[in-house]
C-alpha cells in the first residue's frame, strides 16, 4: 500500500463465498477483504488532544473490501 508517497505492504485477509447462481441463473461469487495497519507507518501522525487528555484520531486503521463478481457471458 501507498499512501503519501510512503510504501509499506499490507496484508489483505480474504474470505471467498461458494458460487452461487444468480435470478438469471449466472454464477456469482462474494470476496471480502479486510486488513489493519498503523498510520503512524505511512508518516502520518497527526492528531489533536481532546479534553481530558484523550486523542482525536487513533492510530490503529481498518481497510475492508466488500466485491461480488459476476461471470460475463455472451
Amino acid at each position: 500500500m501507498t499512501l503519501r508517497e510512503v510504501m509499506h505492504p499490507v496484508t489483505l485477509k480474504t474470505t471467498l463465498s461458494q458460487v452461487i447462481k444468480d435470478m438469471a441463473g449466472d454464477p456469482r461469487v462474494a470476496i471480502s477483504a479486510q486488513a489493519t495497519f498503523d498510520k503512524r507507518d505511512f508518516k502520518i501522525d497527526w492528531n489533536m488532544a481532546l479534553e481530558g487528555g484523550t486523542l482525536l484520531v487513533g492510530n490503529s486503521v481498518l481497510v475492508s473490501i466488500e466485491a461480488e463478481l459476476a461471470q460475463q457471458t455472451e
